[in-house]
């Protein structure tokens, strides 16, 4: 009953699905620079402002935060790279998954939007996106990400 079938991924859509795990991935690097250079700022200009003798800048708590801040970059480093790597997967592996499979439970909602249950290993339950109403045992095709198990769309 279950058929699957591999998909060449368009070039944008693989470009998209790259830029879901390098945005955030950028975004948090950003971050942990701005926060070091912020920090250096505000504490040399503190001892300037201070008025240290004939404006020389003490170098220890610089030192500090810039130990701090490795140890902190040690420990965050890893965890960025590991975010949404599953995207990164998907975007290498440049295929999108077709897979023909049955609804074997049908939960009706009270908006009338109901939430169908799949024999299907990766995508356990969908709502299709235009609208359509399915009953147990019917047969439907969905598309979908291999590594992030992300729905993408239906077919009958």
């Amino acid at each position: 009953m279950k058929q699957q079938e591999y998909i060449i991924m368009e070039p944008d859509f693989r470009e998209e699905i790259r830029g879901r795990y390098i945005r955030p991935y950028k975004r948090n690097m950003t971050v942990l620079i701005s926060c070091l250079i912020l920090a250096y700022i505000v504490i040399t200009g503190g001892q300037l402002l201070a008025g240290q003798p004939e404006n020389k800048i003490n170098f220890a708590p610089l030192i500090v935060v810039t130990i701090g801040f490795i140890f902190a970059f040690w420990l965050a480093y890893p965890k960025f790279k590991k975010m949404n790597i599953h995207y990164k997967h998907d975007a290498e592996y440049g295929m999108i998954v077709k897979e023909q499979t049955s609804v074997i439970k049908v939960f009706d909602t009270p908006a009338g939007i109901n939430i169908y249950w799949l024999d299907c290993d990766a995508i356990k339950t969908f709502t299709p996106d235009p609208y359509r109403a399915f009953r147990e045992g019917d047969v439907v095709t969905i598309y979908y990400l291999k590594f992030s198990k992300e729905y993408l769309a239906y077919d009958l």
